[in-house]
């Protein structure tokens, strides 16, 4: 009898052992422009997690994500990823500061199916690599705001550098302050609002906004709001250039535009309407 007893014990025993898994997970970084991270997978458990950070000149984000549904593709999977005791089953949890997201991290774990005796193995998910996550950010986050102000540095001194050529070659002098460029919806607002004689002969680079090429006549290109024409005037442009009707201006010339006058013209139906004279420099 004590001999069955005995046996039955060992069973049990090994039983229970063979729910035992070796923590087999592997770590792979996790790097791009303005984001780091640490990403662990475990072929044992058929678990991937990822941890990583968001490092942008304006704060730093994290992101705890599981990557997979399970070993057997998420059907009667006996694993479970934990964070601060409760499972994750998709998506990804996100924390706005270095605090919570170190204590959420030092309690992410896998989980394992219940024993004979109802206990159940657990893998800590969190390394040394993944701590230093919040450290890495921040060099990653000075690196990003070091490139942000070189990159505005080289596009202020090549607008100024551009600005100065067309003073240089035309003698007219810029629109607006700083990038001098606007759409052209904004730039008849602005006219509408203070007259043309303050900006008449000025020039300015003018993206499409909602207006397209409507008519051709000679070196003669109008321009018509595709939204909203009799709010927005008619816009003419005194130019070398072919134009196609339908084009946006952008297709045909990015250079500078001068403003030369308000002038008018006679629709189809016989009315006369305004324009605005623009010549390309």
């Amino acid at each position: 009898m004590k001999r069955i007893i005995a046996l039955s014990a060992v069973a049990a025993l090994s039983g229970c052992a063979g729910h035992t898994v070796q923590n087999d997970f592997t770590y792979k970084d996790v790097d791009s422009f303005s984001e780091v991270g640490v990403q662990a997978s475990s072929k044992a458990t058929g678990k991937t997690i990822e941890v990583s950070a968001i490092c942008t000149d304006e704060a730093r984000r994290y992101v705890i994500t599981r990557l997979s549904s399970g070993k057997y593709g998420g059907s009667g999977d006996e694993w479970t990823v934990n964070i601060d005791g409760r499972p994750i089953f998709a998506g990804s949890s996100f924390y706005e500061d270095d605090a919570s997201f170190l204590a959420a991290l030092s309690t992410i774990e896998v989980v394992g199916p219940a024993g004979n005796f109802g206990d159940r193995q657990r893998i800590t998910v969190s390394s040394p690599q993944m701590q230093r996550i919040p450290e890495l950010c921040k060099e990653k986050q000075a690196q990003v705001m070091a490139y942000e102000r070189s990159a505005e540095e080289k596009a202020s001194k090549d607008n100024d550098r551009l600005i100065s050529d067309v003073v240089s070659r035309t003698g007219a002098q810029p629109m607006l302050p700083g990038k001098n460029q606007t759409d052209f919806n904004s730039l008849v607002l602005l006219l509408q609002k203070y007259g043309i004689s303050r900006y008449q002969n000025k020039f300015v680079w003018a993206q499409d906004g909602d207006y397209r090429v409507a008519q051709v006549l000679g070196n003669r290109v109008m321009l018509l709001s595709m939204n909203d024409p009799t709010m927005f005037p008619a816009i003419t442009i005194i130019t070398d250039e072919q134009a196609i009707e339908g084009q946006p201006w952008s297709s045909v010339s990015r250079g500078p535009l001068q403003i030369s006058e308000i002038s008018s013209y006679l629709t189809v139906l016989g009315a006369r309407r305004q324009t605005i004279v623009f010549k390309r420099i």
